[in-house]
């Protein structure tokens, strides 16, 4: 027997009704509340990503204004010219490039300046490959190969049997006209390109060969 809709049903459907509409609604504006929430979320997340990029992208370049225009990679010039690497030290590359080629000493006068010569003409090699790589880097001062092939003319004008005294005052002789670029050295030194930065510490090393073999001449007992 089919029972009549009475008051009281209505009411309950009415009811149901506005339940279902509020959960409708509470669904909705929750959705919309973690879609925002999840777009404005994602947006700095890009935002921090694209910083990250822009810092390591700024880094990069204050690398390699900071070198001196270090040309990128690991090229055969790249490395004759730091002298495997030597250039690459913080404190006084120039000085390390020296020292690196002291044990020659032993060698003698004669091979020395062969040596010298030659390391010399890979030297001009090298910086003109990378001073042509990074035009903008007029000495950086991680090129050593010059200070190699001066240091190296300087041990040439020791006597056969230098000693330890000898080695000593062909380095500082020769550092210290490096350093100060006096006379001739400083005009080399301003002459710009492959020539100058090797110029001026083969002169330099020149002058510290003439110094030496003077002063064996007059002081003879002292460097050997």
């Amino acid at each position: 027997m089919r029972r009549h809709a009475g008051p009281h049903d209505g009411c309950r459907h009415a009811a149901r009704r506005r339940r279902a509409e509020a959960a409708n609604t509470a669904r909705r504006l929750c959705g919309v509340t973690l879609l925002g929430y999840g777009s404005r979320g994602a947006r700095p997340a890009q935002a921090g990503a694209g910083g990250r990029a822009s810092a390591a992208a700024e880094a990069r370049t204050g690398m390699n204004a900071a070198s001196g225009g270090r040309p990128p990679g690991l090229t055969p010039a790249y490395v004759v010219a730091t002298m495997g690497g030597i250039g690459l030290v913080r404190w006084f590359p120039g000085t390390w490039g020296s020292m690196l080629v002291l044990p020659a000493v032993l060698l003698g006068p004669l091979p020395c300046l062969a040596l010298g010569l030659l390391v010399a003409a890979l030297g001009w090699w090298a910086t003109w490959q990378v001073l042509r790589e990074r035009p903008g880097a007029a000495d950086p001062h991680w090129i050593v190969i010059d200070e190699g092939a001066g240091q190296l003319l300087a041990l040439a004008g020791l006597p056969l049997d230098a000693n330890a005294t000898g080695m000593v005052m062909a380095f500082a002789l020769f550092r210290a006209l490096d350093i100060l670029k006096a006379g001739p050295v400083g005009w080399a030194d301003r002459q710009g390109g492959a020539f100058g930065v090797m110029l001026d510490d083969l002169i330099a090393g020149a002058i510290a060969a003439a110094g030496l073999m003077m002063f064996h001449r007059y002081y003879p007992g002292v460097l050997n």
